[in-house]
């Protein structure tokens, strides 16, 4: 659960990845090897951001990266397209839940994984965060999008602040709130990452505490 993350005694070893990078031979043999000495390590915590894109990396291999996960983050269109994997028949609402809704398709999912946090967002809606029993955690609206320019990026910075926001244990419905925050702004400007690194000014003076 997302307390095993907000305990002050606990320093987890975090490996993010996605799927894109399996692509060359090469880099899937690394990833490989890396995942091995992981699944060794008690405290070592594999996050998924899938990305995955058809014709770059076969669905089993991406359906085996989603097994092998400890945190998953999917957009709720790639939530719709996992369930459909692991042959769950029943789609998800394509709304933002409320705190302690139960999402039964979420729920039949992640009985097939061993994650036990599922992150989703929901577009311009928001995000949220369930449990391994598809009981939403907590979640949080889009509170502010000054513009639109571009979304490349956005699903990127949304896990960097959650990575943040694992190890230095903030309660799940903060995490969710800047996190959104974050990729909104990035939605702001052209491109993954701002030319001005005073960007990030705002967050270092926002997120002292």
């Amino acid at each position: 659960s997302i307390k095993d993350f907000t305990q002050k005694n606990q320093q987890a070893t975090m490996f993010y990845h996605g799927t894109l990078a399996l692509r060359n031979a090469e880099s899937y043999k690394t990833f490989e090897a890396v995942s091995k000495v992981l699944n060794q390590e008690a405290n070592a915590n594999i996050y998924l951001d899938i990305n995955w894109r058809a014709g770059h990396v076969d669905q089993a291999v991406a359906m085996q990266c989603l097994s092998n996960a400890n945190i998953i983050k999917v957009s709720i269109e790639e939530l719709q397209m996992v369930l459909a994997w692991f042959k769950v028949l029943i789609a998800c609402e394509e709304q933002l839940p409320k705190t302690n809704d139960i999402e039964r398709p979420i729920q039949h999912l992640m009985a097939q994984m061993k994650a036990h946090l599922l992150l989703v967002t929901y577009g311009d809606l928001g995000s949220a965060a369930f449990n391994r029993e598809g009981q939403c955690l907590a979640s949080a609206p889009v509170t502010e999008c000054l513009k639109m320019v571009d979304t490349v990026g956005a699903g990127d910075a949304f896990s960097s602040v959650m990575l943040l926001a694992l190890t230095q244990h903030w309660p799940v419905g903060l995490a969710l709130q800047r996190a959104n925050q974050f990729a909104a702004d990035i939605c702001g400007i052209r491109g993954a990452t701002p030319v001005d690194l005073s960007f990030y000014q705002k967050y270092v003076n926002l997120w002292k505490d």
